[in-house]
């Protein structure tokens, strides 16, 4: 990007013709197709220089995966990784643990509070046909 702007301001100085005479400054505008001519190579440089970079981040990015750092890095990932789901796994094993206990506590106090079964009784009642 940097170098973009670089040669847009060269483009821009280039783009005017600046001529010096004893007494005045001439400043003349370029033609249409000299105009064309410069943007279509400032594009060209352009394109050049961003390549450039793009090959350039490409295998920096490689180097570091390749580097003994990248590799430690990647492992430590890897092992955090692992620490977590092993971490993860034991803290369900916990709460299944406590939700089990849990519930066997309710059901022994169900239990306990069980109701009385009721008495069924039987009256009988004396008639009066009078």
């Amino acid at each position: 990007m940097k170098k973009l702007l670089i040669a847009l301001g060269f483009l821009v100085l280039v783009g005017c013709k600046i001529e010096k005479t004893e007494k005045s400054v001439d400043v003349t505008t370029p033609t249409a197709a000299e105009t064309q001519t410069a943007a279509q190579t400032a594009t060209a440089k352009a394109r050049e220089g961003v390549q450039e970079i793009g090959t350039e981040v490409r295998e920096g990015a490689q180097a570091v995966r390749e580097s003994e750092a990248g590799q430690r890095i990647a492992e430590g990932a890897k092992e955090i990784g692992r620490g977590v789901k092993h971490g993860a796994g034991e803290a369900a094993e916990a709460a299944g643990a406590a939700l089990q206990r849990a519930g066997q506590r309710a059901k022994d106090s169900a239990q306990k509070d069980a109701p009385v079964q009721p008495t069924t009784t039987s009256t009988t009642g004396t008639r009066n046909d009078d």
